[in-house]
């Protein structure tokens, strides 16, 4: 993502960073951050974004640029339902969060999804794992671990938990461990 305002990369992670009235996403580390201004549209910011203003201005322009993060923004709301839910991160597919959401209501066969499809869950999961979302490993190693739409393969699993490990989710690293702790007294000839 370039912000709009320096045009340097920035790694937007979170969605607060769009303005609520134009639905740009600025970085902060420009001159604005002192300002507090919108650099496009001159409104003045704020950290919270009100969901239905975004909403509202997709529908007022459904080809924003930034219309993957408006989607996923407005998912962050927590009294929304399942299948609102995944309707909304389906339209921000390609947002990483995203694909881990839509991974795992494949995986547990969540009613929006039509039931359990372990070769979508394990699409969306390894698209979600190929941007560094620990939590996607997991579920992935599951798949891979049980056979579950794929042959069977403990190594595969196991270096997935490893990755996963390396970025800090708890469940990928306490498995890990587990794992080599049953083949402590194992050696290779």
């Amino acid at each position: 993502m370039k912000c709009v305002s320096c045009s340097l990369t920035t790694n937007v992670k979170k969605q607060n960073y769009l303005c609520q009235h134009c639905g740009e996403i600025c970085c902060y580390n420009c001159g604005l951050k002192t300002f507090n201004l919108c650099p496009t549209c001159k409104e003045p910011r704020s950290k919270k974004v009100p969901k239905d203003n975004l909403l509202k201005l997709l529908e007022k322009n459904p080809y924003h640029p930034n219309r993957s993060w408006i989607y996923y923004s407005a998912a962050d709301d927590k009294s929304l339902d399942n299948k609102t839910l995944f309707k909304l991160y389906q339209k921000a597919s390609t947002i990483p969060g995203a694909m881990d959401y839509i991974g795992y209501a494949y995986y547990k066969g969540f009613p929006e999804t039509g039931g359990v499809d372990y070769v979508k869950a394990r699409y969306w999961l390894t698209m979600a794992a190929e941007n560094n979302i620990s939590n996607s490993f997991f579920e992935l190693a599951k798949i891979y671990d049980n056979g579950l739409g794929v042959p069977k393969d403990p190594f595969r699993a196991s270096t997935l938990l490893f990755a996963g490990g390396t970025l800090g989710n708890k469940k990928c690293r306490q498995e890990f461990e587990n794992r080599a702790r049953t083949l402590k007294g194992f050696k290779l000839k």
